[in-house]
């Protein structure tokens, strides 16, 4: 005799909101899937994210982000109910302020990536914020070329060497090795990956 399915009932999740559907004989389930069980038995947001946070460590009054940062020295924050990392000072100034509205960003006045202290933040536009970059000449200048970066090896007139003898037939190996740069870089340059502007 074949067992009878259970009755489904639909339940809403304590963490997400998202509803879905159980058993009847799983109606205590109070969770759509694990991974909003394991974020539910996490501390409180704030709690975890103040947790992450030197006030101490700075003479400005800078409050200093001691978790993940990103390549350009801000904080980054895992909030598990955006399933996505945050900015650290923009969730600063959420847990502080509310909600940013849409088209806004929030702003350092203290010119510190690292700093989540909401007293050293303020809400504006991308052009608000680059603005504040130029009148405290922080502006970013245009990106350097060739031998003008700080990290070239090689100078135009090389390129152009090298560029001359691979059209003769020389290997990338001893392209390498003549000019101190790996074969890769040789590759790059010969087929013009790199050093666009040299002729």
């Amino acid at each position: 005799m074949s067992r009878r399915p259970d009755r489904r009932i639909d339940k809403t999740c304590e963490w997400c909101g998202r509803v879905f559907s159980v058993a009847i004989s799983h109606h205590r389930q109070r969770f759509c899937r694990r991974q909003c069980g394991a974020a539910a038995a996490l501390p409180p947001v704030a709690e975890r994210f103040w947790a992450k946070v030197d006030r101490a460590s700075s003479e400005d009054g800078c409050w200093l982000w001691t978790a993940a940062m990103t390549p350009k020295g801000y904080g980054a924050f895992r909030d598990p109910s955006r399933r996505q990392r945050v900015l650290a000072h923009r969730f600063s100034w959420e847990l502080t302020h509310g909600a940013v509205p849409i088209g806004l960003c929030v702003c350092h006045r203290c010119d510190t990536p690292a700093c989540v202290n909401p007293n050293h933040l303020f809400i504006g536009t991308i052009a608000d914020n680059a603005a504040d970059m130029a009148a405290k000449g922080r502006a970013v200048s245009p990106r350097l070329k060739g031998s003008q970066h700080a990290n070239a090896k090689l100078t135009e007139s090389s390129v152009g060497m090298i560029r001359r003898l691979s059209d003769r037939g020389m290997s990338a190996s001893r392209l390498a090795s003549q000019f101190g740069v790996s074969r890769r870089c040789i590759r790059m340059i010969t087929t013009r990956c790199t050093w666009r502007h040299v002729a």
